[in-house]
């Protein structure tokens, strides 16, 4: 039983356990067949509410089943195109406080006091809070004016390693996963660059400035190598690729360093360059800045230079030697030549030259001699014999050696 209202237009409007207005048959507490108007300077002109100790409130729209229905929520004016429209979501504390709002003509928020935000997911890791997740999406074809696109897909195209990608209006796409890649999309390296396919522009640029014109006080590029443990002969450099007549990315040199004594408290180091020779592997040409502190009147070990068969091996090594007893001072500079050969395992010609060399003594004399072994590695040594008895740390010699020959060279 209710009572059932008919209109001149024939519209019938039912008011009993369920009131209809424009249906005989509402299917809630209220049913407006057609479309509701809520007017008034109230602040609020909807507004539901639940009760009870486990009620949920829902606002919701159930569209046509017809596959072009459309469901929306709409905010805004009939006539006046300016000013802030939002929709708010609050803290739930029966206050004005935001938690969430989605404004056109102003800010949109997402302030939840936990949680997380996922688009194409709802996984977020073991204590995620606060957290922006992406699921893997499909990389645009084109790029919209004055605006930049990001997605997740597999770096590489192998599958698990899902990463950022950024598009912008140029079409140019950088990557951020496994790797980093700067204007390629499948980076092979922690940081890969891909220069621009035309033009003189290079693909990067370190810039510095600092306030004071002192050498060391800021870095242009920093290159470190790291190792669970250190040890002499560990090094570090920068390594030069080019493309040759019909290969990429071949090597041509390594700028780099090298310790010669990797004790923290002793620690000495000594610059490299390395360069490729007749499609050769990458060799050491120039040692320079090499520093050895050696035990006077003994023989130490400088250089080693392996010899293959029916090969010479050539080099010029200049170096400054010096002796101090907390008194006197000596010193004696000089350009050295050193050469072996090895013809068919019989070594010969194995000299130490000196060239040139000039000594500096305020008391007795310093003796430096250069021996190169008949042997394979030839061993280029130094000893030092002074008059002095020597104070900690001396006699100490600073070099530099030059690769003459096609043969490796390495510091001992």
């Amino acid at each position: 039983m209710g009572l059932n209202i008919r209109t001149e237009t024939g519209t019938q409007h039912i008011f009993a356990d369920r009131v209809g207005l424009a249906t005989l048959t509402p299917r809630e507490s209220l049913e407006v067949a057609g479309q509701l108007a809520v007017s008034g300077a109230a602040a609020r002109g909807l507004r539901t509410y639940g009760t009870g100790t486990d009620a949920s409130t829902n606002l919701d729209l159930d569209i046509s089943n017809i596959s072009t229905a459309t469901g929306n929520v709409r905010v805004f004016r009939t006539t006046n195109t300016s000013g802030a429209l939002t929709l708010q979501i609050l803290r739930g504390n029966n206050s004005t406080s935001v938690q969430h709002q989605f404004g056109s003509f102003g800010n949109s928020v997402l302030a939840a006091l936990t949680g997380n935000v996922g688009i194409r997911t709802s996984t977020f890791g073991t204590n995620a809070d606060a957290v922006f997740a992406v699921g893997s999406g499909t990389a645009p074809t084109t790029s919209p004016a004055d605006a930049a696109q990001m997605w997740v897909a597999d770096q590489n195209g192998v599958a698990g390693k899902a990463a950022w990608h950024l598009r912008d209006e140029t079409g140019i796409i950088h990557t951020v996963g496994e790797f980093v890649g700067v204007n390629t999309t499948a980076p092979t390296h922690n940081l890969h660059v891909e220069g621009p396919s035309t033009g003189a522009t290079p693909p990067v640029r370190f810039r510095h400035y600092r306030n004071a014109d002192t050498f060391g006080s800021g870095f242009l590029l920093d290159v470190e190598r790291s190792a669970a443990a250190g040890g002499a002969g560990l090094g570090v450099g920068i390594l030069l690729r080019g493309e040759t007549s019909t290969t990429l990315d071949q090597d041509m040199a390594r700028i780099g360093a090298v310790w010669q004594t990797a004790t923290h408290a002793s620690r000495s180091a000594a610059g490299a360059l390395m360069t490729v020779e007749n499609a050769s592997a990458l060799m050491d040409r120039e040692f320079f800045g090499a520093f050895k502190s050696v035990t006077n009147n003994t023989v130490t070990s400088m250089a080693s230079m392996t010899l293959a068969s029916n090969t010479t091996v050539a080099t010029i090594v200049r170096y400054s030697c010096d002796v101090f007893d907390a008194t006197d001072l000596q010193i004696e500079e000089g350009v050295i030549s050193c050469h072996a050969i090895n013809k068919g395992g019989v070594f010969s010609g194995n000299t130490c030259l000196k060239s040139s060399n000039q000594q500096a003594a305020t008391s007795g004399t310093l003796t430096v001699t250069w021996t190169i072994t008949a042997a394979n590695p030839a061993v280029v040594s130094v000893n030092c014999n002074s008059s002095l008895t020597p104070s900690a740390g001396f006699p100490r010699v600073r070099f530099g050696l030059t690769n003459l020959t096609g043969q490796t060279v390495a510091l001992n």
